[in-house]
């Protein structure tokens, strides 16, 4: 199982298919599994990065407050450790905290 080690926290992360690279981030509180009718569908045509935000699933649950900026950190640990050097924003679909965490990425790494 791959990890990425962020500011005292292990993240976890899974990647499926093959092609641009895709990050799949669920609201907080859910863990990646929560993409399982959507990412295969996406993975057919995608290179799919999925985490676990921190406090969820496999990943660490440290004490909180988790901020924004520090979800974005976890997400640009993600990216680094799965060698993704680039995302292009297309679109958001969701809750609003998933957009904000993607905003503040490019200042995280």
């Amino acid at each position: 199982m791959p990890f990425a080690d962020n500011q005292g926290a292990r993240i976890y992360w899974d990647e499926q298919g093959r092609g641009a690279p895709v990050l799949l981030i669920m609201g907080l509180g859910w863990t990646s599994a929560m993409w399982h009718r959507t990412r295969p569908i996406l993975a057919e045509r995608y290179r799919t990065v999925a985490l676990d935000n921190r406090g969820v699933g496999r990943s660490d649950v440290p004490p909180g407050p988790y901020s924004i900026a520090l979800m974005a950190s976890d997400a640009a640990a993600v990216l680094d450790a799965a060698g993704i050097e680039r995302l292009h924003f297309r679109r958001f679909h969701g809750w609003h905290d998933r957009a904000g965490i993607c905003f503040a990425i490019p200042a995280a790494r």
